[in-house]
């Protein structure tokens, strides 16, 4: 059962301290959408989608060519690889690295027939 706590703001917006009791007040904002997305969350989460980046084989060959030539001019072939997924939201997510670049790494949200990634090639470990 939820139960929610009001919050007293006690005349705090005299003396400069407004923006004390607005980031205050967002910070209680913020921890009571966390809180009511753990609880709901599972309830809305959609079905993993099918085909997904992992399921059937986790390596793909990427692809990069240059849109602006008439022949559309390949750059680059990399090998890429998809780590296992949890439900995120409405689709699925995960790391992914490469076999082909060096320290090339991040994260991986697939919703539906689009997957989206975001990472980086030095210094970060996103696993």
């Amino acid at each position: 059962m939820l139960q929610l706590i009001p919050i007293q703001l006690n005349n705090q917006l005299e003396g400069g301290s407004a923006m004390k009791c607005i980031r205050m007040l967002t910070a209680a904002m913020i921890v009571a959408a966390l809180t009511l997305g753990m609880f709901w969350a599972p309830e809305i989460s959609a079905q993993v989608p099918k085909p997904n980046v992992y399921d059937g084989g986790n390596r793909w060959l990427i692809t990069g060519f240059i849109d602006q030539t008439p022949d559309h001019q390949e750059v680059a072939t990399q090998v890429i690889c998809f780590g296992p997924y949890v439900n995120y939201g409405t689709g699925i997510t995960g790391v992914w690295y490469s076999l082909s670049f060096p320290d090339w790494n991040g994260i991986y949200y697939q919703e539906g027939d689009e997957v989206k990634m975001t990472g980086d090639y030095a210094k970060r470990r996103w696993s």
